[in-house]
């Protein structure tokens, strides 16, 4: 025989459960600016050509891309997601930062412009430079600021 105590009744369960439906509701109502995992700071954009930036935020929700003297505006549809298209974007050297903004702001820092290139093979492209020919010199004279990976 079960002590009251340990009894379940359908009132303390509805109110357990309204108040955790509640709390992961609000989470999903806050509607802040998001954006996919490869737009993160030190990231490369390619040069000539159009460049999507895209997301999420709440539906209807106005944001704002700045990035190299460009300012483009757009706003989430219904499912929440966004996208502008940069103009075409000139090879720079120099890191600049961008800012999207929405209800919330988010700066992505140290941005270059250059050649995106996308890499894949066989497993041996994974050897670490330690392990090549030379490779304390290689590795001492090293000097490439703008090279990402």
């Amino acid at each position: 025989m079960r002590d009251k105590s340990q009894k379940r009744t359908p009132v303390r369960f509805l109110t357990v459960f309204v108040a955790v439906f509640g709390f992961f509701a609000a989470c999903r109502l806050r509607g802040d600016v998001r954006l996919p995992a490869v737009c993160s700071d030190n990231m490369i954009l390619q040069k000539g050509v159009s460049v999507p930036i895209r997301g999420w935020a709440s539906p209807s929700e106005k944001v704002a891309v700045d990035f190299a003297g460009q300012r483009k505006e757009t706003a989430a549809d219904s499912a929440g997601k966004w996208q502008v298209l940069l103009d075409p974007l000139h090879v720079s050297d120099a890191s600049a930062d961008m800012r999207i903004t929405g209800q919330n702001a988010i700066v992505i820092r140290n941005v270059l412009v250059g050649d995106v290139w996308l890499a894949s093979g066989q497993s041996n492209m994974e050897m670490p430079v330690r392990n090549a020919a030379n490779a304390v010199q290689e590795m001492a004279s090293a000097n490439y600021p703008s090279l990402r990976f």
